[in-house]
């Protein structure tokens, strides 16, 4: 038997609850434990002790008086436990309620053009389902020259061509390819450009730049004229710095760099360009298969004559009239950045670095005279301050004054008076 199972065995061994095997082992144990022999000496003389202290009789109404506060203390312990669940109910539901709005703006506010894209076709999909399925049902007449396929796209038939499309058979329109759309040599390259430079002469290299820019049938788009370095007591020391980004004509933009770097020290320059030729292409056959779904959803229309099948079609043409929409303003800002480039123009002033002779008599003179005027202020300073802290400490002083001078007048008597 170990310490432990002793301890716990003490109050079943002192009620004579253990089985004769158990107690044989509880007093050897006791025989050769010495702290555990103290540890049951001491048991023994707590219970002796409580033994002797005396009954005290219980009053008559104990029992009711018991009774009643337990059931008040149980009746308040339960409102408190209904509330506290409530709280914690209402919390949770608080939070769900949060975690759900926050989930769905967090949702609404990432941009997701792929999956844009894939509900609007799904959608098409969709719609062109019902509308084949209203077809296939007698509802809805399908015209003569069209028929629609399983891949839910609207095509005519190889011996006929479509109205308003010249002519062209829809399912060659439809797998149009890029040799069609753009020429192979025909590339989509937005240039750009950045150009760091040094002048001595900055307000002639600035007006010659934008001179440059407008006769090259460009603009300047944004420029930002600062002071790098700032001197207050000699302005002509001061250095400018002048940010400008400008827009050229995308065929002259070699040319007009070269032109650019040439009115001053170049420092840094940078030059590259983006092909979006893949991309652009891309948005044209993509505009040109949506007017195709344009042109036969108008000529479905014609032939709706529900007013359920009317509403539908019409929600068709407008979703995609407005991808169409889309899609060309997009290409229309490509077109732009492919016409004309840009250029980032830092211009910095410099000093003309030609040295000459100078006296330096009057040079030191002039620091001398400045540190000796310099110093002269600051005595002012520091004296004006001092004069200004003790004015603001006067009402202070006056109390101090008037408190402290008659005590210590009447201490100074005290002690004068003990000494004779």
């Amino acid at each position: 038997m170990d310490c432990t199972k002793f301890l716990e065995d003490m109050s079943l061994y002192r009620d004579n609850r253990l089985s004769e095997t158990e107690g044989i082992e509880f007093e050897r144990h006791l025989d050769a434990c010495e702290n555990c022999r103290l540890e049951f000496n001491n048991f023994k003389t707590m219970l002796e002790c409580i033994n002797e202290i005396e009954e005290i009789e219980l009053p008559l109404d104990f029992e009711a008086t018991l009774h009643e506060k337990l059931m008040k203390e149980s009746a308040v312990a339960t409102k408190k436990y209904k509330f506290s669940f409530r709280l914690k109910v209402i919390s949770g539901i608080a939070a769900a309620v949060a975690v759900v709005v926050i989930g769905m703006t967090a949702l609404n506010q990432v941009p997701m053009y792929g999956g844009m894209k894939l509900a609007q076709d799904n959608t098409t999909r969709n719609s062109m389902e019902k509308v084949e399925s209203d077809y296939s049902n007698g509802t809805m007449e399908a015209p003569s020259n069209q028929f629609i396929t399983k891949d839910f796209s609207i095509v005519a038939p190889e011996s006929a061509s479509a109205p308003g499309i010249a002519g062209i058979d829809q399912k060659e329109k439809l797998n149009i390819t890029s040799t069609s759309l753009i020429d192979a040599s025909e590339r989509k390259i937005i240039k750009q450009g950045s150009l760091r430079i040094e002048t001595d002469a900055f307000d002639a290299s600035y007006e010659k730049i934008i001179s440059l820019i407008e006769g090259k049938a460009g603009y300047l788009q944004h420029s930002q004229i600062y002071y790098r370095v700032m001197d207050r007591e000699n302005p002509e020391a001061s250095l400018r710095s002048a940010y400008m980004t400008l827009r050229i004509p995308s065929k002259d933009f070699t040319q007009t760099f070269g032109e650019i770097k040439a009115l001053g020290k170049m420092i840094n320059e940078n030059i590259g360009g983006q092909d979006v030729t893949e991309a652009y292409r891309d948005m044209e056959r993509e505009v040109a298969n949506l007017e195709i779904q344009e042109e036969r959803f108008i000529e479905i229309l014609k032939k709706a004559d529900k007013v359920e099948d009317i509403l539908r079609i019409e929600n068709e043409l407008a979703r995609v009239r407005s991808q169409i929409n889309s899609l060309k303003a997009n290409l229309n800002n490509y077109d732009k950045q492919v016409e004309m480039s840009t250029i980032s123009l830092e211009l910095e002033e410099v000093k003309n670095l030609t040295l000459k002779i100078q006296t330096t008599n009057d040079g030191v003179w002039k620091r001398a005279k400045n540190n000796f005027i310099k110093t002269i202020n600051r005595i002012i300073e520091l004296s004006q301050r001092g004069f200004i802290g003790v004015f603001g400490l006067l009402p202070a002083l006056v109390i101090l004054g008037a408190i402290g001078v008659p005590l210590s007048i009447y201490i100074y008597k005290r002690v004068k008076k003990r000494r004779n």
